[in-house]
């Protein structure tokens, strides 16, 4: 089955109701906007709503066509790296949404990576995901 279509890693492109995938071979996070599809949120995650979806352990293995393709699109991209990715589902505007935002490569450095240089920016990603996956 084909992917979903690849966007540029920007959040500029990303919407509130969207539901987002980006990862680095270390690390796969799963962004959830606040005003996502309560059919989406329901059917991927088993959640009524966007703040009840589980963001601890894996998507869950659902019965429905729409968790299966989410599923496999995740095995498919586990498949092309030589070692499984830690998966990190964050919800719009959480602590953790900062590591989603981090790994959007084509955003411009502001706030605290204001003026940064890209070896530094490198320094402090390669930190914060031995964070993550300790």
């Amino acid at each position: 089955e084909e992917l979903p279509p690849v966007m540029r890693c920007t959040g500029q492109k990303m919407s509130d109701s969207g539901v987002y995938l980006v990862e680095n071979g270390i690390v796969m996070v799963v962004w959830v906007g606040y005003q996502a599809s309560v059919d989406f949120v329901s059917k991927v995650f088993g959640a009524p709503s966007v703040a009840q979806i589980m963001t601890d352990g894996p998507l869950p293995a659902l019965d429905n066509p729409l968790s299966f393709r989410v599923r496999a699109l995740v095995k498919k991209l586990q498949s092309h790296r030589p070692m499984q990715m830690k998966l990190i589902i964050t919800r719009q505007r959480e602590k953790t949404e900062v590591l989603f935002r981090r790994l959007l490569k084509e955003d411009k450095g502001a706030g605290q990576w204001e003026g940064t240089s890209y070896i530094d920016y490198l320094c402090q990603l390669h930190r914060d995901i031995k964070d993550t996956l300790s």
